[in-house]
Protein backbone atom coordinates (compact mmCIF):
# COMPACT_ATOMS: atom_id res chain seq x y z
CA UNK A 1 0.00 0.00 0.00
CA UNK A 2 1.06 3.30 -0.58
CA UNK A 3 1.97 6.50 1.61
CA UNK A 4 -0.93 8.32 -0.37
CA UNK A 5 -3.22 5.57 0.46
CA UNK A 6 -2.06 5.04 3.96
CA UNK A 7 -2.85 8.86 4.50
CA UNK A 8 -6.07 9.10 2.52
CA UNK A 9 -7.10 6.00 5.06
CA UNK A 10 -5.55 7.78 8.42
CA UNK A 11 -7.74 11.26 7.28
CA UNK A 12 -11.12 9.65 7.11
CA UNK A 13 -10.78 7.69 10.47
CA UNK A 14 -9.21 10.66 12.07
CA UNK A 15 -11.12 13.41 10.58
CA UNK A 16 -13.29 12.38 7.89
CA UNK A 17 -14.98 15.67 7.57
CA UNK A 18 -11.60 17.32 6.42
CA UNK A 19 -11.29 14.84 3.17
CA UNK A 20 -11.50 16.69 -0.25
CA UNK A 21 -14.67 15.13 -2.23
CA UNK A 22 -11.56 14.14 -4.66
CA UNK A 23 -10.13 12.48 -2.07
CA UNK A 24 -13.12 10.75 -0.89
CA UNK A 25 -13.60 9.13 -4.20
CA UNK A 26 -10.20 8.12 -4.71
CA UNK A 27 -10.47 6.17 -1.06
CA UNK A 28 -13.67 4.75 -2.25
CA UNK A 29 -12.78 3.30 -5.62
CA UNK A 30 -9.40 1.96 -3.99
CA UNK A 31 -11.79 -0.19 -1.32
CA UNK A 32 -13.69 -1.14 -4.44
CA UNK A 33 -11.16 -2.50 -6.95
CA UNK A 34 -10.87 -5.90 -5.27
CA UNK A 35 -11.41 -7.44 -1.82
CA UNK A 36 -8.30 -7.30 -0.54
CA UNK A 37 -8.35 -4.22 -0.36
CA UNK A 38 -11.44 -3.88 1.43
CA UNK A 39 -10.38 -6.55 4.30
CA UNK A 40 -6.97 -3.68 4.49
CA UNK A 41 -9.50 -1.30 5.29
CA UNK A 42 -11.67 -3.04 7.91
CA UNK A 43 -8.08 -4.01 9.64
CA UNK A 44 -6.99 -0.52 9.75
CA UNK A 45 -10.47 0.49 10.83
CA UNK A 46 -10.79 -2.20 13.93
CA UNK A 47 -7.11 -1.21 15.14
CA UNK A 48 -8.14 2.55 15.18
CA UNK A 49 -11.38 2.07 16.72
CA UNK A 50 -9.83 -0.43 19.28
CA UNK A 51 -6.75 2.15 20.46
CA UNK A 52 -9.68 4.89 20.18
CA UNK A 53 -11.77 2.99 22.90
CA UNK A 54 -8.96 1.49 25.10
CA UNK A 55 -7.11 4.84 26.13
CA UNK A 56 -8.58 8.14 24.79
CA UNK A 57 -12.58 7.78 25.48
CA UNK A 58 -12.48 7.81 28.98
CA UNK A 59 -9.86 11.05 29.26
CA UNK A 60 -11.79 12.59 26.72
CA UNK A 61 -14.74 12.90 29.34
CA UNK A 62 -13.18 13.96 32.21
CA UNK A 63 -11.51 16.55 30.20
CA UNK A 64 -14.79 17.98 29.24
CA UNK A 65 -15.90 17.49 32.70
CA UNK A 66 -13.36 19.40 34.44
CA UNK A 67 -13.10 22.34 31.61
CA UNK A 68 -15.01 25.30 32.75
CA UNK A 69 -15.44 26.96 29.88
CA UNK A 70 -19.45 27.21 29.19
CA UNK A 71 -18.53 26.72 25.43
CA UNK A 72 -18.06 23.05 25.67
CA UNK A 73 -22.04 22.32 26.79
CA UNK A 74 -25.23 22.70 25.09
CA UNK A 75 -26.89 22.80 28.38
CA UNK A 76 -28.04 26.27 29.78
CA UNK A 77 -28.25 24.80 33.30
CA UNK A 78 -24.65 23.81 32.92
CA UNK A 79 -23.65 26.95 31.32
CA UNK A 80 -25.00 28.83 34.71
CA UNK A 81 -23.05 26.39 37.20
CA UNK A 82 -19.74 27.05 35.48
CA UNK A 83 -20.01 30.67 35.03
CA UNK A 84 -17.18 32.55 36.86
CA UNK A 85 -19.20 35.03 38.54
CA UNK A 86 -21.34 32.57 40.27
CA UNK A 87 -17.76 31.48 41.63
CA UNK A 88 -16.74 34.58 42.93
CA UNK A 89 -20.13 34.94 44.14
CA UNK A 90 -19.73 31.91 46.48
CA UNK A 91 -16.43 33.16 47.24
CA UNK A 92 -17.17 36.33 48.68
CA UNK A 93 -20.26 34.47 50.62
CA UNK A 94 -17.55 32.01 52.24
CA UNK A 95 -15.17 34.43 53.27
CA UNK A 96 -17.75 36.71 55.44
CA UNK A 97 -20.16 34.13 56.54
CA UNK A 98 -19.46 33.38 60.55
CA UNK A 99 -17.52 30.82 61.84
CA UNK A 100 -19.23 27.40 62.29
CA UNK A 101 -18.14 25.61 65.25
CA UNK A 102 -16.75 22.01 64.73
CA UNK A 103 -18.26 19.73 67.21
CA UNK A 104 -16.71 16.68 66.67
CA UNK A 105 -17.34 13.69 68.74
CA UNK A 106 -13.89 12.10 70.47
CA UNK A 107 -13.44 8.25 69.21
CA UNK A 108 -10.99 6.66 71.10
CA UNK A 109 -9.60 4.19 68.36
CA UNK A 110 -8.44 0.93 70.84
CA UNK A 111 -5.81 0.22 67.52
CA UNK A 112 -3.88 2.56 65.82
CA UNK A 113 -4.81 2.72 62.07
CA UNK A 114 -2.15 2.11 59.66
CA UNK A 115 -2.86 5.05 56.96
CA UNK A 116 -1.45 4.69 53.63
CA UNK A 117 -1.37 7.24 51.14
CA UNK A 118 -4.25 6.74 48.08
CA UNK A 119 -2.90 5.43 44.97
CA UNK A 120 -4.02 5.33 41.64
CA UNK A 121 -5.27 2.28 40.20
CA UNK A 122 -5.05 1.15 36.30
CA UNK A 123 -7.60 1.22 34.68
CA UNK A 124 -8.88 -2.41 33.30
CA UNK A 125 -10.30 -3.31 30.76
CA UNK A 126 -13.16 -6.06 30.12
CA UNK A 127 -11.58 -8.50 28.07
CA UNK A 128 -15.14 -9.97 26.75
CA UNK A 129 -16.90 -6.33 25.97
CA UNK A 130 -13.70 -5.97 24.17
CA UNK A 131 -14.49 -8.34 21.71
CA UNK A 132 -18.05 -7.74 21.37
CA UNK A 133 -17.29 -4.79 20.43
CA UNK A 134 -14.77 -5.61 17.94
CA UNK A 135 -17.34 -8.28 16.65
CA UNK A 136 -19.91 -5.73 16.07
CA UNK A 137 -17.69 -3.25 14.18
CA UNK A 138 -16.36 -6.36 11.56
CA UNK A 139 -19.88 -7.38 11.16
CA UNK A 140 -20.92 -4.43 10.01
CA UNK A 141 -17.78 -3.58 7.85
CA UNK A 142 -18.80 -7.41 6.38
CA UNK A 143 -22.43 -6.36 5.80
CA UNK A 144 -21.10 -3.17 3.78
CA UNK A 145 -18.89 -4.90 1.95
CA UNK A 146 -21.12 -7.84 1.33
CA UNK A 147 -23.76 -5.51 0.14
CA UNK A 148 -21.49 -3.75 -2.16
CA UNK A 149 -19.92 -6.61 -3.86
CA UNK A 150 -23.27 -8.38 -3.97
CA UNK A 151 -25.40 -7.49 -6.58
CA UNK A 152 -29.25 -8.07 -6.11
CA UNK A 153 -31.09 -10.03 -9.15
CA UNK A 154 -33.17 -7.81 -10.63
CA UNK A 155 -35.14 -10.53 -12.08
CA UNK A 156 -36.16 -13.05 -9.59
CA UNK A 157 -37.45 -16.38 -10.30
CA UNK A 158 -40.77 -17.14 -9.09
CA UNK A 159 -42.58 -19.54 -11.31
CA UNK A 160 -41.63 -22.84 -12.83
CA UNK A 161 -42.88 -24.18 -16.24
CA UNK A 162 -44.67 -27.18 -14.81
CA UNK A 163 -45.82 -28.83 -17.88
CA UNK A 164 -46.38 -28.35 -22.19
CA UNK A 165 -48.78 -29.96 -24.36
CA UNK A 166 -47.57 -29.65 -28.40
CA UNK A 167 -45.98 -26.16 -27.22
CA UNK A 168 -44.22 -23.99 -30.01
CA UNK A 169 -42.99 -20.99 -28.58
CA UNK A 170 -41.60 -17.66 -30.36
CA UNK A 171 -38.11 -17.83 -31.17
CA UNK A 172 -36.71 -15.92 -28.32
CA UNK A 173 -38.38 -18.40 -26.26
CA UNK A 174 -37.62 -21.54 -28.16
CA UNK A 175 -35.36 -23.58 -24.66
CA UNK A 176 -38.55 -23.40 -22.54
CA UNK A 177 -39.01 -26.95 -21.53
CA UNK A 178 -41.16 -28.31 -18.36
CA UNK A 179 -38.79 -27.60 -15.31
CA UNK A 180 -37.55 -24.07 -16.52
CA UNK A 181 -37.67 -21.30 -14.09
CA UNK A 182 -39.47 -18.37 -14.47
CA UNK A 183 -38.06 -14.83 -13.35
CA UNK A 184 -40.36 -11.86 -13.08
CA UNK A 185 -40.03 -8.83 -15.73
CA UNK A 186 -37.62 -10.52 -17.42
CA UNK A 187 -39.47 -10.06 -20.88
CA UNK A 188 -43.01 -11.20 -22.53
CA UNK A 189 -43.38 -15.15 -23.63
CA UNK A 190 -45.39 -15.78 -26.93
CA UNK A 191 -46.74 -19.08 -27.35
CA UNK A 192 -47.62 -19.89 -30.25
CA UNK A 193 -49.41 -23.13 -30.56
CA UNK A 194 -50.24 -25.84 -27.69
CA UNK A 195 -50.80 -25.54 -24.00
CA UNK A 196 -48.27 -24.87 -21.11
CA UNK A 197 -49.24 -24.93 -17.20
CA UNK A 198 -47.32 -22.84 -14.79
CA UNK A 199 -46.84 -23.26 -10.65
CA UNK A 200 -45.83 -20.10 -8.76
CA UNK A 201 -43.98 -20.27 -5.54
CA UNK A 202 -46.65 -19.72 -3.94
CA UNK A 203 -48.42 -22.84 -5.82
CA UNK A 204 -50.93 -21.07 -7.68
CA UNK A 205 -51.30 -22.72 -11.13
CA UNK A 206 -52.01 -20.69 -14.13
CA UNK A 207 -52.67 -22.73 -17.49
CA UNK A 208 -52.34 -20.68 -20.70
CA UNK A 209 -53.77 -21.57 -24.34
CA UNK A 210 -52.21 -20.59 -27.30
CA UNK A 211 -51.96 -18.37 -29.25
CA UNK A 212 -51.07 -16.31 -26.09
CA UNK A 213 -48.62 -13.51 -25.00
CA UNK A 214 -47.94 -12.88 -21.29
CA UNK A 215 -45.42 -11.68 -18.87
CA UNK A 216 -44.54 -12.58 -15.45
CA UNK A 217 -44.52 -9.23 -13.26
CA UNK A 218 -44.09 -10.68 -9.70
CA UNK A 219 -44.24 -13.35 -7.25
CA UNK A 220 -48.51 -12.90 -7.67
CA UNK A 221 -48.52 -11.04 -10.52
CA UNK A 222 -49.10 -12.15 -14.54
CA UNK A 223 -49.77 -9.95 -16.88
CA UNK A 224 -51.84 -11.25 -20.35
CA UNK A 225 -51.68 -9.34 -22.99
CA UNK A 226 -53.69 -11.96 -25.17
CA UNK A 227 -54.86 -15.08 -25.07
CA UNK A 228 -56.91 -17.76 -22.35
CA UNK A 229 -56.12 -17.98 -18.75
CA UNK A 230 -57.07 -20.14 -16.03
CA UNK A 231 -55.96 -19.78 -12.44
CA UNK A 232 -56.12 -21.90 -9.56
CA UNK A 233 -55.25 -19.95 -6.53
CA UNK A 234 -54.93 -21.68 -2.86
CA UNK A 235 -55.51 -19.68 0.31
CA UNK A 236 -52.44 -19.14 0.83
CA UNK A 237 -51.76 -17.11 -2.29
CA UNK A 238 -55.30 -15.02 -2.07
CA UNK A 239 -54.30 -11.86 -3.52
CA UNK A 240 -53.10 -13.09 -6.90
CA UNK A 241 -53.73 -10.53 -9.49
CA UNK A 242 -54.31 -11.15 -13.47
CA UNK A 243 -54.27 -7.74 -15.12
CA UNK A 244 -55.15 -7.35 -19.45
CA UNK A 245 -54.86 -3.93 -21.59
CA UNK A 246 -57.93 -3.14 -19.78
CA UNK A 247 -58.67 -4.33 -16.63
CA UNK A 248 -56.89 -6.09 -13.31
CA UNK A 249 -58.77 -9.30 -11.95
CA UNK A 250 -57.87 -10.02 -8.20
CA UNK A 251 -58.09 -13.20 -6.64
CA UNK A 252 -60.17 -13.63 -3.38
CA UNK A 253 -60.16 -17.50 -2.85
CA UNK A 254 -61.02 -19.03 -6.24
CA UNK A 255 -60.63 -20.05 -9.58
CA UNK A 256 -61.41 -18.25 -12.88
CA UNK A 257 -60.56 -17.93 -16.58
CA UNK A 258 -59.69 -14.87 -18.37
CA UNK A 259 -59.92 -14.19 -22.42
CA UNK A 260 -58.17 -11.56 -23.93
CA UNK A 261 -58.11 -11.06 -27.59
CA UNK A 262 -55.83 -8.83 -29.42
CA UNK A 263 -58.68 -6.26 -30.23
CA UNK A 264 -58.68 -5.43 -26.46
CA UNK A 265 -61.78 -6.97 -24.70
CA UNK A 266 -62.11 -8.99 -21.91
CA UNK A 267 -64.00 -11.73 -20.60
CA UNK A 268 -63.99 -13.04 -16.89
CA UNK A 269 -65.66 -16.23 -16.33
CA UNK A 270 -65.66 -17.28 -11.82
CA UNK A 271 -65.73 -20.92 -11.54
CA UNK A 272 -65.49 -20.90 -7.92
CA UNK A 273 -64.96 -18.34 -4.89
CA UNK A 274 -65.02 -14.41 -6.14
CA UNK A 275 -62.60 -12.33 -7.76
CA UNK A 276 -62.34 -8.39 -7.73
CA UNK A 277 -62.55 -6.42 -10.98
CA UNK A 278 -61.36 -2.92 -11.70
CA UNK A 279 -61.76 -1.63 -15.03
CA UNK A 280 -61.80 1.93 -16.56
CA UNK A 281 -58.80 4.46 -16.56
CA UNK A 282 -57.78 6.77 -13.33
CA UNK A 283 -60.62 9.35 -14.08
CA UNK A 284 -63.35 6.54 -14.31
CA UNK A 285 -62.11 3.72 -12.26
CA UNK A 286 -65.24 1.00 -11.70
CA UNK A 287 -64.44 -2.13 -9.24
CA UNK A 288 -67.11 -4.67 -8.50
CA UNK A 289 -66.74 -7.89 -7.10
CA UNK A 290 -67.71 -11.69 -9.32
CA UNK A 291 -68.88 -14.47 -7.31
CA UNK A 292 -69.07 -18.03 -8.42
CA UNK A 293 -71.00 -18.77 -11.50
CA UNK A 294 -71.05 -14.97 -12.68
CA UNK A 295 -68.99 -14.10 -15.74
CA UNK A 296 -68.38 -10.67 -17.09
CA UNK A 297 -67.53 -8.69 -20.25
CA UNK A 298 -65.27 -6.03 -20.47
CA UNK A 299 -64.87 -4.02 -24.37
CA UNK A 300 -62.35 -1.82 -25.32
CA UNK A 301 -64.06 1.12 -23.95
CA UNK A 302 -64.21 -0.88 -20.33
CA UNK A 303 -67.40 -1.18 -20.27
CA UNK A 304 -68.67 -4.14 -18.25
CA UNK A 305 -71.53 -6.13 -19.21
CA UNK A 306 -73.00 -9.21 -18.00
CA UNK A 307 -72.63 -12.69 -20.16
CA UNK A 308 -73.18 -16.79 -18.94
CA UNK A 309 -70.65 -18.20 -17.23
CA UNK A 310 -68.87 -21.12 -19.55
CA UNK A 311 -67.11 -23.75 -16.77
CA UNK A 312 -65.39 -25.59 -19.52
CA UNK A 313 -63.86 -23.00 -21.57
CA UNK A 314 -60.80 -23.16 -20.18
CA UNK A 315 -58.57 -25.73 -19.76
CA UNK A 316 -57.90 -26.23 -16.12
CA UNK A 317 -55.01 -28.88 -16.51
CA UNK A 318 -52.97 -31.43 -18.47
CA UNK A 319 -51.26 -34.31 -18.53
CA UNK A 320 -48.26 -34.65 -21.24
CA UNK A 321 -47.75 -38.04 -20.54
CA UNK A 322 -51.01 -39.23 -20.42
CA UNK A 323 -52.12 -36.84 -23.69
CA UNK A 324 -54.53 -35.34 -20.76
CA UNK A 325 -56.39 -32.25 -21.75
CA UNK A 326 -58.97 -31.58 -18.77
CA UNK A 327 -61.96 -28.68 -19.08
CA UNK A 328 -63.71 -29.41 -15.61
CA UNK A 329 -66.05 -31.45 -17.34
CA UNK A 330 -67.07 -34.98 -15.25
CA UNK A 331 -64.91 -38.12 -16.24
CA UNK A 332 -66.71 -40.64 -18.22
CA UNK A 333 -66.74 -44.24 -16.91
CA UNK A 334 -68.18 -45.58 -20.02
CA UNK A 335 -65.36 -44.44 -22.10
CA UNK A 336 -63.00 -46.25 -19.84
CA UNK A 337 -64.45 -49.30 -19.93
CA UNK A 338 -63.49 -48.36 -23.69
CA UNK A 339 -60.45 -48.06 -22.85
CA UNK A 340 -60.34 -44.54 -22.25
CA UNK A 341 -59.52 -42.01 -19.28
CA UNK A 342 -62.48 -40.68 -19.06
CA UNK A 343 -61.91 -37.45 -21.22
CA UNK A 344 -63.08 -39.14 -24.25
CA UNK A 345 -59.98 -41.19 -25.18
CA UNK A 346 -61.36 -44.63 -25.49
CA UNK A 347 -63.01 -46.59 -28.27
CA UNK A 348 -67.03 -46.93 -28.88
CA UNK A 349 -68.15 -50.18 -29.11
CA UNK A 350 -65.78 -52.14 -26.81
CA UNK A 351 -65.89 -54.43 -24.39
CA UNK A 352 -63.45 -56.19 -21.42
CA UNK A 353 -62.58 -60.08 -22.35
CA UNK A 354 -64.07 -62.42 -19.30
CA UNK A 355 -61.09 -64.92 -19.95
CA UNK A 356 -58.15 -61.91 -19.96
CA UNK A 357 -59.12 -58.95 -18.99
CA UNK A 358 -58.24 -57.03 -21.70
CA UNK A 359 -59.80 -54.79 -23.74
CA UNK A 360 -61.84 -55.77 -26.97
CA UNK A 361 -63.96 -54.76 -29.83
CA UNK A 362 -67.80 -56.14 -29.58
CA UNK A 363 -67.83 -57.44 -32.89
CA UNK A 364 -64.72 -59.48 -32.57
CA UNK A 365 -65.86 -60.69 -28.96
CA UNK A 366 -68.87 -62.07 -28.40
CA UNK A 367 -70.26 -64.34 -25.50
CA UNK A 368 -73.87 -65.50 -26.30
CA UNK A 369 -73.99 -68.73 -24.04
CA UNK A 370 -74.28 -68.54 -20.32
CA UNK A 371 -71.05 -68.88 -18.24
CA UNK A 372 -70.38 -69.69 -14.50
CA UNK A 373 -69.82 -67.64 -12.26
CA UNK A 374 -66.03 -68.24 -10.39
CA UNK A 375 -66.31 -65.32 -7.33
CA UNK A 376 -63.09 -64.20 -9.17
CA UNK A 377 -61.82 -60.88 -9.81
CA UNK A 378 -60.62 -60.66 -12.84
CA UNK A 379 -57.60 -58.09 -13.22
CA UNK A 380 -57.82 -54.92 -16.80
CA UNK A 381 -53.97 -55.03 -16.91
CA UNK A 382 -55.08 -52.20 -19.55
CA UNK A 383 -56.22 -50.38 -17.70
CA UNK A 384 -55.09 -47.90 -14.52
CA UNK A 385 -58.37 -46.79 -13.84
CA UNK A 386 -60.53 -49.95 -13.68
CA UNK A 387 -59.30 -52.55 -10.87
CA UNK A 388 -61.08 -55.85 -12.29
CA UNK A 389 -64.50 -57.54 -13.46
CA UNK A 390 -65.82 -60.40 -11.52
CA UNK A 391 -69.32 -62.53 -11.67
CA UNK A 392 -70.97 -62.25 -8.24
CA UNK A 393 -72.66 -65.30 -6.21
CA UNK A 394 -73.14 -64.51 -2.47
CA UNK A 395 -74.39 -67.99 -2.02
CA UNK A 396 -71.02 -69.16 -0.82
CA UNK A 397 -70.03 -65.71 1.51
CA UNK A 398 -69.08 -62.28 0.95
CA UNK A 399 -67.63 -61.77 -2.59
CA UNK A 400 -64.27 -59.68 -3.42
CA UNK A 401 -64.61 -56.54 -5.61
CA UNK A 402 -61.40 -55.95 -5.99
CA UNK A 403 -57.55 -57.93 -7.00
CA UNK A 404 -55.95 -57.96 -3.77
CA UNK A 405 -59.23 -59.76 -2.01
CA UNK A 406 -59.17 -56.73 0.83
CA UNK A 407 -62.51 -55.61 0.16
CA UNK A 408 -66.02 -57.83 0.51
CA UNK A 409 -69.62 -57.73 -0.28
CA UNK A 410 -72.06 -58.96 0.86
CA UNK A 411 -73.39 -60.68 -2.37
CA UNK A 412 -77.14 -61.79 -2.72
CA UNK A 413 -77.60 -65.41 -4.36
CA UNK A 414 -77.48 -65.83 -7.80
CA UNK A 415 -78.30 -68.39 -10.11
CA UNK A 416 -74.64 -68.69 -10.13
CA UNK A 417 -74.08 -67.68 -14.25
CA UNK A 418 -73.73 -64.87 -16.73
CA UNK A 419 -74.12 -63.81 -20.60
CA UNK A 420 -72.18 -61.37 -22.53
CA UNK A 421 -69.41 -58.76 -21.53
CA UNK A 422 -69.49 -55.40 -19.71
CA UNK A 423 -69.15 -52.78 -22.84
CA UNK A 424 -70.00 -49.43 -23.58
CA UNK A 425 -71.57 -50.33 -27.20
CA UNK A 426 -75.11 -50.01 -26.35
CA UNK A 427 -75.93 -53.56 -28.45
CA UNK A 428 -77.41 -56.04 -27.15
CA UNK A 429 -76.48 -58.85 -29.78
CA UNK A 430 -75.02 -59.24 -33.42
CA UNK A 431 -77.67 -60.36 -34.92
CA UNK A 432 -77.52 -64.13 -35.09
CA UNK A 433 -79.64 -65.50 -33.10
CA UNK A 434 -83.41 -64.92 -32.03
CA UNK A 435 -82.92 -60.93 -31.41
CA UNK A 436 -81.90 -58.77 -34.34
CA UNK A 437 -78.65 -56.69 -33.45
CA UNK A 438 -80.03 -53.51 -32.09
CA UNK A 439 -78.99 -50.61 -30.23
CA UNK A 440 -81.02 -50.28 -26.36
CA UNK A 441 -82.75 -47.19 -24.73
CA UNK A 442 -83.42 -45.91 -21.36
CA UNK A 443 -85.57 -42.86 -20.90
CA UNK A 444 -86.60 -42.70 -24.81
CA UNK A 445 -83.25 -42.51 -25.76
CA UNK A 446 -81.19 -44.34 -27.25
CA UNK A 447 -77.97 -45.64 -25.56
CA UNK A 448 -74.22 -46.28 -26.84
CA UNK A 449 -73.60 -42.69 -28.47
CA UNK A 450 -71.98 -39.70 -27.59
CA UNK A 451 -74.72 -38.06 -26.41
CA UNK A 452 -75.79 -40.37 -24.06
CA UNK A 453 -72.43 -43.07 -23.19
CA UNK A 454 -73.95 -46.13 -21.58
CA UNK A 455 -72.19 -48.96 -19.96
CA UNK A 456 -73.93 -52.50 -20.69
CA UNK A 457 -73.52 -54.72 -17.44
CA UNK A 458 -75.55 -57.90 -18.46
CA UNK A 459 -76.39 -60.23 -14.74
CA UNK A 460 -74.88 -61.10 -12.63
CA UNK A 461 -71.55 -59.31 -13.24
CA UNK A 462 -70.22 -56.35 -11.73
CA UNK A 463 -66.86 -53.40 -12.44
CA UNK A 464 -64.53 -51.60 -10.10
CA UNK A 465 -63.09 -48.89 -10.66
CA UNK A 466 -60.09 -47.36 -8.72
CA UNK A 467 -60.75 -43.96 -7.13
CA UNK A 468 -57.45 -43.42 -6.14
CA UNK A 469 -55.18 -43.75 -9.31
CA UNK A 470 -58.50 -41.72 -11.13
CA UNK A 471 -57.77 -38.87 -8.73
CA UNK A 472 -53.79 -39.00 -9.96
CA UNK A 473 -54.57 -38.50 -13.28
CA UNK A 474 -54.83 -34.63 -12.34
CA UNK A 475 -53.39 -33.02 -9.62
CA UNK A 476 -56.32 -31.05 -9.35
CA UNK A 477 -59.32 -33.01 -9.74
CA UNK A 478 -61.35 -33.92 -6.48
CA UNK A 479 -64.38 -36.20 -6.92
CA UNK A 480 -67.45 -35.01 -5.48
CA UNK A 481 -70.17 -37.74 -6.41
CA UNK A 482 -70.96 -40.35 -8.84
CA UNK A 483 -73.96 -39.87 -11.14
CA UNK A 484 -75.93 -41.90 -13.51
CA UNK A 485 -79.51 -43.80 -15.01
CA UNK A 486 -80.13 -46.79 -14.26
CA UNK A 487 -83.05 -49.49 -15.54
CA UNK A 488 -83.11 -52.14 -18.39
CA UNK A 489 -83.60 -51.23 -22.08
CA UNK A 490 -87.25 -50.40 -23.07
CA UNK A 491 -86.24 -52.51 -26.15
CA UNK A 492 -86.40 -56.02 -24.49
CA UNK A 493 -90.49 -55.76 -23.80
CA UNK A 494 -90.52 -56.16 -27.81
CA UNK A 495 -88.00 -58.86 -27.82
CA UNK A 496 -89.17 -60.84 -24.74
CA UNK A 497 -92.60 -60.92 -25.69
CA UNK A 498 -92.19 -62.20 -28.59
CA UNK A 499 -89.92 -64.68 -27.54
CA UNK A 500 -91.30 -65.62 -24.28
CA UNK A 501 -94.99 -64.44 -23.90
CA UNK A 502 -96.56 -62.76 -20.55
CA UNK A 503 -92.41 -62.41 -19.34
CA UNK A 504 -91.16 -59.67 -17.83
CA UNK A 505 -87.51 -59.38 -16.67
CA UNK A 506 -86.44 -58.12 -13.86
CA UNK A 507 -82.70 -56.83 -12.29
CA UNK A 508 -81.42 -55.71 -9.48
CA UNK A 509 -78.70 -52.94 -9.40
CA UNK A 510 -75.90 -51.78 -6.77
CA UNK A 511 -73.29 -49.13 -6.73
CA UNK A 512 -70.66 -50.46 -4.28
CA UNK A 513 -67.78 -47.57 -2.20
CA UNK A 514 -65.41 -49.83 -0.75
CA UNK A 515 -67.83 -53.09 -0.81
CA UNK A 516 -70.54 -51.03 1.07
CA UNK A 517 -73.62 -50.72 -1.12
CA UNK A 518 -74.13 -46.74 -1.92
CA UNK A 519 -76.94 -47.30 -3.60
CA UNK A 520 -79.62 -50.57 -4.43
CA UNK A 521 -82.83 -51.05 -6.76
CA UNK A 522 -84.06 -54.25 -6.85
CA UNK A 523 -86.70 -56.14 -9.24
CA UNK A 524 -86.44 -53.21 -11.95
CA UNK A 525 -88.18 -54.18 -14.64
CA UNK A 526 -88.05 -52.43 -18.01
CA UNK A 527 -91.58 -50.39 -17.06
CA UNK A 528 -89.77 -48.74 -14.57
CA UNK A 529 -87.73 -46.70 -17.07
CA UNK A 530 -84.73 -44.56 -16.39
CA UNK A 531 -83.90 -44.49 -12.12
CA UNK A 532 -81.60 -41.65 -11.17
CA UNK A 533 -78.24 -42.28 -9.41
CA UNK A 534 -76.35 -40.30 -6.73
CA UNK A 535 -73.92 -41.14 -4.32
CA UNK A 536 -71.27 -38.94 -2.49
CA UNK A 537 -67.61 -39.56 -2.54
CA UNK A 538 -64.95 -38.72 -0.03
CA UNK A 539 -61.28 -38.42 -0.75
CA UNK A 540 -60.92 -41.45 1.43
CA UNK A 541 -62.79 -43.38 -0.51
CA UNK A 542 -60.70 -45.98 -2.79
CA UNK A 543 -63.07 -48.14 -5.12
CA UNK A 544 -66.26 -47.83 -6.82
CA UNK A 545 -68.38 -50.74 -8.02
CA UNK A 546 -71.34 -51.43 -10.25
CA UNK A 547 -72.92 -54.34 -10.34
CA UNK A 548 -75.72 -56.31 -11.72
CA UNK A 549 -77.31 -59.55 -10.46
CA UNK A 550 -80.87 -61.40 -11.29
CA UNK A 551 -84.24 -60.34 -9.37
CA UNK A 552 -85.93 -62.28 -7.14
CA UNK A 553 -86.58 -64.84 -9.53
CA UNK A 554 -82.61 -65.48 -10.30
CA UNK A 555 -83.68 -65.87 -13.75
CA UNK A 556 -80.94 -63.50 -15.86
CA UNK A 557 -82.85 -64.39 -19.72
CA UNK A 558 -83.65 -60.21 -21.38
CA UNK A 559 -81.97 -58.72 -18.15
CA UNK A 560 -80.40 -55.87 -20.90
CA UNK A 561 -78.96 -53.76 -17.75
CA UNK A 562 -77.59 -50.80 -18.28
CA UNK A 563 -75.51 -47.61 -16.25
CA UNK A 564 -76.44 -44.84 -18.33
CA UNK A 565 -74.34 -41.21 -18.61
CA UNK A 566 -72.12 -43.06 -15.54
CA UNK A 567 -69.50 -39.89 -14.88
CA UNK A 568 -67.47 -39.09 -11.97
CA UNK A 569 -67.99 -35.21 -11.30
CA UNK A 570 -65.35 -33.22 -9.48
CA UNK A 571 -66.00 -30.08 -6.82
Amino acid sequence: MSDQLDHLISLFLLDGAAMGPQQASQLSEWIKQNPDNARTFILSALLHRNIHDTFLRADNARNVFLQSDPAASDNSEDESLLNPEVWQMLSKAEMTAPAVADKRPEISLPIPLDVQPARTLPRRINKYSLITAVASLAALFFLIVFAHYTPVNPYPEVATLSDTLHAQWAESDASLKPGFRLTAKSHSLMLRNGIAKLVFDNNTRVVIEAPAEFEIMDSDHIKIKYGRVYATVPPEAIGFTLTTPNSKIIDLGTEFGVQTDPYGSTELHVIKGKTTLVAGGNNQKTSIQISQGFAKTINRSSHIADIPCNDTLFVRDIQSQNNVVWRGQPLDLADMVGGGNGLGSGKAKTGIRWDTGGFASTEDYYIGQRQDSTNMVVPTPDSPFIDGIFSPDGSFGPVAISQDGGYLWQAPKTCGQYCYNINNSGLVSRGTGRIPGHLQSLGGQVCGGPDYPAICIHPNAGITFDLEKIRALHSTLSLKSFTAQCGLSETVVQYAQQALPGYLPKANFYVLIDGRERFSKENLTPTHGAVSIHVPIEPKDRFLTLVTTGGTEQKISYDWCLFARPQLNPE
